[in-house]
């Protein structure tokens, strides 16, 4: 409650509206109400939808209620109870794991299936699956007769959370949740300018057979830059569509991007690692 109640003193100290002044009293659990609807009468949020609801942890005391019962789509905001609820349960010092599972290898070559099992790890960036495919490297594996089964089943419950699916855009923060998640479940569109008149250059990172490019952004001499990237479903893989203009003269753009299927995604990064 102390850094609820310090984070509602810093807002009101750094502004003047609204007769708000920085001798205003600071926040107590009796005046916090007052607080909270001078800081909801503010013109910049007067039209938002606002559902409040605050209860004092020692004794279940509700301090402020607004709309609580009110439904919203969730936002960035979630963050801050997702993170309570994994300190409270995990605690500090958990530390995620990648298991990788495989028979025994015979002169260099694994005769079977890899299994890749994730359990959460929410920075599993790509660098580590370089990490892993030079392990196997380094433990004498040439050649792997088999195929890479990837196990999402520490997660149960759905990729999307609720609410989200009101938002169809192809945003990475639109990106779905998984056992096993590779780069955030997003992948970066490189588009680089060429000779005027060509086609600019477009990379996807990580690369895998799973996104793929669809379109072409031409590299222009005049008309400035103006490209879209959207990301669409199709045959098992996340397509990544583009069209546009980039200047010749510009520098490379950079745009995140959300994927379908997040063990799939990590399955073919995996791959391109062990192959590149």
């Amino acid at each position: 409650m102390l850094q609820i109640l310090s984070i509602i003193t810093l807002v009101l100290t750094q502004t003047g509206d609204e007769g708000i002044s920085p001798t205003t009293p600071p926040p107590t659990i009796e005046n916090l109400p007052g607080h909270i609807e001078k800081l909801l009468e503010d013109p910049d949020i007067s039209d938002a939808l606002v559902s409040a609801h605050v209860v004092r942890v020692a004794d279940k005391k509700v301090i402020f209620s607004k709309n609580e019962n009110e439904l919203r789509v969730p936002a960035s905001t979630i963050k801050l109870f997702t993170t309570a609820a994994a300190l409270d349960a995990l605690g500090p010092d958990y530390r995620f794991k990648t298991e990788i599972y495989a028979p025994k290898a015979e002169q260099g070559v694994i005769k079977g299936d890899i299994h890749l099992k994730g359990y959460g790890d929410p920075w599993l960036v790509p660098e580590r699956f370089w990490y892993f495919a030079n392990r196997l490297k380094y433990a004498g594996v040439t050649q792997i007769d088999g195929d890479i089964l990837v196990d999402e089943t520490y997660f149960d419950g759905p990729a999307i959370a609720a609410g989200q699916e009101q938002d169809t855009s192809s945003s990475a923060y639109m990106a779905p949740a998984g056992a096993l998640s590779v780069g955030f479940n997003a992948v970066l569109v490189h588009v680089l300018p060429t000779t005027p008149g060509q086609p600019a250059q477009i990379a996807i990172e990580p690369s895998s057979d799973y996104a793929v490019v669809e379109g072409t952004v031409t590299t222009s001499e005049r008309t400035r830059t103006r490209i879209d990237v959207e990301v669409i479903e199709r045959d098992g893989r996340s397509v990544v569509q583009v069209e546009g203009y980039i200047l010749q003269t510009d520098k490379p753009r950079g745009y995140w991007r959300r994927i379908h299927h997040a063990g799939l995604h990590s399955g073919e990064v995996f791959k391109s690692m062990l192959t590149s």
